[in-house]
């Protein structure tokens, strides 16, 4: 297997493990995106549920990672790229199983709903200097970049394998020189316009004794997108100077620990959502459970909230059933080809 294949294989592998605890970061009145009473989650019903779905989740994975290795000995191309696709399939199949086969232990909540979507006293963690200091990086590199511009090299790498090998070049032109910086500004906006549809189009809570559980959860998340600005702007802005700063086609700072310090920050920062999460005051999300397909898609038209709380993992997603959701989608689909191209 190459060093790539066995990337892949270490990636299927913490993506499995990563399932294997996801469906436990959730409220305390939700199981497998069903909402249930608050101690479900301690009865034999529940966690047998649970055994079944790690059962068919792990199955899958070890197909998956049994195609990869049967791709990296050359028996198929098609088996290499099926292989991550499988496991996320697989997955997803394994959970809608397991919520079908929670909802006989369905319950309704009972308490004052509501659906205020009012942000006018929340900001984004860190105020304005939060939000410009990541543009301001990038920045700065770039008037750094075309002051120096005759001692780049006349081409340069811009991409590297697994191993640190280039493999993709790039020549002295705006479009290459600035390349890294324009993908990490659309990248960085990306997240600052999720923060802002979160703190403008998320209720701030549905269920009246869980508000302040809800304040909690909403700010983690905010903090991480902050913090993941910040991290993005060091990231592109030092793959931005390698030409300047490196001696040939390698990288001045290892991928290795350009990749580390990311995943560093991302565990530093989830972590305090994931706690919030399984706290037994966090109740339930008010939502209807029919208006969850699959468990995992949320599509309500009669619900103004653009962003809800995700029922698997942390986080949170979009309600399909609200007309701008589709012009959300569709900027998004923008600034992935736009990326492209740059």
């Amino acid at each position: 297997m190459t060093a790539d294949s066995w990337m892949v294989l270490v990636c299927l592998v913490s993506i499995a493990l990563l399932l294997n605890w996801l469906p436990l970061w959730r409220r305390s009145s939700l199981w497998f995106g069903v909402t249930v009473a608050p101690d479900f989650h301690d009865t034999p019903e529940a966690a047998r549920v649970l055994r079944k779905y790690r059962v068919e989740m792990w199955a899958v994975s070890g197909i998956a990672c049994v195609l990869l290795w049967a791709g990296a000995r050359g028996l198929s191309a098609w088996m290499l790229a099926a292989s991550p696709l499988i496991e996320t399939l697989g997955a997803a199949v394994a959970f809608a199983r397991g919520r079908s086969r929670t909802r006989p232990y369905a319950r309704h909540p009972d308490g004052a709903r509501a659906a205020t979507l009012d942000a006018a006293s929340e900001h984004l963690p860190g105020g304005p200097v939060a939000i410009v200091v990541p543009y301001a990086t990038l920045a700065a590199v770039a008037i750094f970049l075309h002051a120096n511009w005759q001692r780049l090299p006349g081409r340069f790498p811009v991409h590297w394998g697994i191993d640190g090998t280039a493999d993709r070049w790039a020549d002295r032109t705006w479009r290459g020189v600035d390349g890294p910086l324009l993908a990490g500004l659309l990248s960085i906006a990306l997240l600052h316009v999720l923060g802002a549809l979160i703190l403008a189009a998320s209720p701030r809570a549905r269920m009246a004794e869980t508000a302040q559980w809800t304040a909690r959860f909403r700010h983690a998340n905010l903090r991480m997108i902050v913090a993941m600005g910040w991290t993005l702007a060091a990231l592109f802005g030092v793959l931005a100077l390698n030409p300047y700063l490196a001696g040939g086609d390698t990288l001045v700072v290892p991928a290795w620990l350009m990749v580390g310090a990311v995943l560093a920050v991302t565990a530093g920062f989830l972590w305090p959502i994931i706690r919030i999460s399984q706290e037994s005051g966090s109740g339930s999300d008010g939502t209807p459970d029919e208006c969850w397909k699959f468990g995992q898609i949320y599509y309500n038209p009669n619900d103004p909230a653009l962003m809800v709380e995700k029922r698997f993992g942390v986080g949170y997603t979009i309600n399909f059933g609200n007309r701008a959701s589709w012009l959300l989608i569709g900027l998004l689909v923008l600034i992935v080809m736009v990326a492209l191209l740059l």
